[in-house]
């Protein structure tokens, strides 16, 4: 949901109530935060948008904004304005978009599960240490495995299962392929009767070991089985580097139909833990080019053998023709990085905003492009798993310096420039001061889901905030723990929106070296709108625990008792002002939705657009 006003005067924040039909009551949605000394009903958002991740698929919703004026023990209420909203399916046939939960160090997870947590050796980077976890596999009755999978694990069995008799194939190609019900998925299809042939890493460190321990516990119905299923395994020596591809192909009567691709390994930790997106495209010709891509990669050949092919069976994309609206896959490796300065290229032309994730940092030819300067109205959003202590920036910058070499830009520089919005992979932690280890309700930090309560009128006590819970990490992922998605948001809320989601981490590596693909999907505002709407709830939930964790202002927990908060959000160049105007400018045209009293009008939006046929 989207806010503006032509009015800040007295402006204290908005109320939102929603309404899901079938005689349920509505319900309030609001943050954690109050107004200090008052009475913890008064507690409108100080923002002008909210996110409410408490919906159903394919739901309709009705949303009551009311602007809220005056002062924080005497609030005026505007007219109400009325937003029916009907949120998307994960699945419309062509294209089906699935993220999980990715988000286990949360407040909501730590108040489901927390009593489950224990003690653990661990060990990162060589080095072992105890650390204090909820692992899902000890919650009873798969509770956690099923809210942190939140659909995912789900859609790639059900993508599996459709492999129902001999008229239908899978072909796949997995980097780390370690999880059981899965393999045990690709098993039950060839019992059935469907053939199975899966291409796996098995070059140096490569994960081979896990996959192996995994297929030793499968089981087959039919003794008929055992010789297709031991010859399912199609080993990729000779790649040179990382067979990194994680897609399934469904042939029916030997034609192409579906590709699962994405960036989701078929690991524990790839389906529960760090957050990952499973992308069906149902087409026959992007089928089609996977199945051309995969029959090369069945041969094994080298990584100079597969530089040529994809040079031969698909040219480098233009730097300066417009895309046509469709789709276009994009496999590695390449002779160039020609692809790496396309992506590149793309950003430096968007004319609104980007929005991408880097989970193993920036490449240089991206990071030169957010140091740009660009119009005032314009956002970069960036996604990373981690950044860079301050002083490890200084001297790695220092040791680039001294050998003669220019210094590569990282988050530190990035951060600097206004319009560059970067967050990171984080858990909250409580300030010693408010330290509480087993608090039974969440404090005033927002969680990623929006609290509800059954009525505006919660209680009339004098707020006080509550100490927020200790958060978790469910101890699936080693290394990568928060952040292993790889997509790109161009333009995202124009009506020719662009995005590129695959398995590779737009690096060198990953455009000339390795097994990668991507899917370049332009003009579809349905799928814009699936990623854009899962790359904000990440992008808000880690943006808020590293504010919460670098603020030691204990004033932030409260509400601003006056329009003050509004400020920034009016200057045309601060981020704030960007970002209401990304979010709610098109509000600005739905006169007909807005009060006639200019001191307490609102323009709601909920970015509803037309949906290509």
């Amino acid at each position: 949901l989207a806010f503006n006003v032509d009015s800040t005067e007295n402006l204290l924040g908005f109320t939102v109530q929603r309404c899901s039909g079938e005689g349920r009551p509505p319900i309030w949605l609001s943050g954690r935060k109050r107004f200090k000394g008052f009475p913890s009903q008064h507690g409108p958002i100080q923002a002008f948008q909210w996110s409410d991740y408490t919906v159903s698929p394919g739901q309709t919703y009705e949303y009551t904004v009311r602007a809220v004026r005056g002062k924080p023990g005497c609030p005026e209420y505007g007219m109400d304005i009325v937003l029916s909203v009907t949120t998307e399916r994960e699945d419309d046939g062509v294209h089906a978009v699935f993220f999980n939960r990715g988000v286990a160090g949360s407040q909501s997870y730590s108040l489901k599960f927390g009593e489950h947590k224990r003690w653990y050796k661990t060990t990162k980077y060589g080095r072992s240490q105890w650390v204090e976890q909820v692992r899902p596999a000890q919650i009873p009755n798969r509770e956690a495995l099923k809210w942190l999978s939140r659909g995912l694990e789900e859609a790639l069995l059900a993508f599996i299962g459709q492999a129902e008799d001999s008229t239908f194939t899978l072909l796949a190609c997995l980097y780390e392929f370690s999880y059981l019900p899965a393999g045990q998925a690709f098993a039950d299809a060839i019992d059935r009767g469907a053939s199975v042939k899966i291409i796996h890493d098995c070059g140096k460190n490569a994960p081979v070991e896990e996959t192996e321990k995994m297929l030793s516990q499968v089981g087959l119905k039919e003794k008929s089985s055992i010789r297709a299923f031991e010859t399912m395994m199609l080993p990729r020596k000779n790649a040179g580097s990382i067979s990194h591809n994680k897609f399934i192909l469904l042939l029916h009567n030997n034609t192409p139909i579906q590709v699962w691709t994405g960036s989701t390994n078929l690991t524990e930790g790839g389906l529960f833990g760090q957050s990952n997106v499973g992308h069906i495209v149902r087409d026959q010709t992007v089928a089609g080019q996977y199945f051309q891509y995969w029959k090369k990669l069945k041969d094994d050949p080298t990584k100079g053998e597969m530089q040529q092919w994809t040079v031969d069976n698909q040219p480098e994309l233009s730097m300066d023709t417009d895309l046509n609206r469709g789709v276009i896959p994009i496999f590695s490796p390449r002779k160039t990085d020609h692809m790496l300065r396309w992506y590149a290229n793309r950003q430096d032309r968007a004319k609104h905003s980007q929005h991408f994730t880097a989970a193993f940092g920036i490449n240089q030819l991206s990071a030169e492009v957010l140091m740009k300067k660009r119009p005032s109205s314009f956002l970069s959003y960036c996604l990373l798993e981690k950044r860079p202590s301050e002083q490890t920036s200084k001297k790695t910058k220092e040791k680039a310096i001294q050998a003669g070499r220019q210094p590569k830009l990282d988050y530190w520089d990035l951060v600097k420039m206004p319009y560059n919005c970067i967050a990171y992979g984080d858990v909250l932690r409580p300030k010693a001061s408010a330290s509480n280890s087993n608090p039974s309700s969440p404090g005033s930090v927002d969680s990623e889901e929006t609290k509800e309560s059954d009525s505006a009128e919660q209680d009339s006590k004098e707020y006080t905030p509550t100490p927020p819970l200790r958060e978790f990490l469910s101890g699936l992922n080693e290394h990568v723990e928060f952040l292993h998605t790889k997509f790109m948001l161009l333009d995202v809320l124009s009506d020719t929106p662009t995005v590129i989601s695959g398995s590779a981490n737009f690096s060198e590596a990953s455009t000339k070296s390795n097994d990668e693909n991507m899917l370049v999907i332009h003009g579809d505002t349905r799928v814009a709108d699936l990623y854009l709407v899962e790359y904000m709830r990440i992008f808000n939930h880690f943006s808020t625990r590293n504010k919460y964790n670098s603020n030691n202002d204990d004033n932030e927990r409260f509400l601003v008792p006056n329009s003050s908060w509004t400020d920034t959000f009016f200057q045309p160049d601060s981020r704030d002002f960007a970002e209401r105007m990304l979010f709610a400018s098109s509000a600005s045209s739905a006169s007909s939705a807005s009060s006639s009293s200019s001191s307490s009008s609102v323009i709601g939006s909920t970015h509803h657009r037309p949906r290509p046929k």
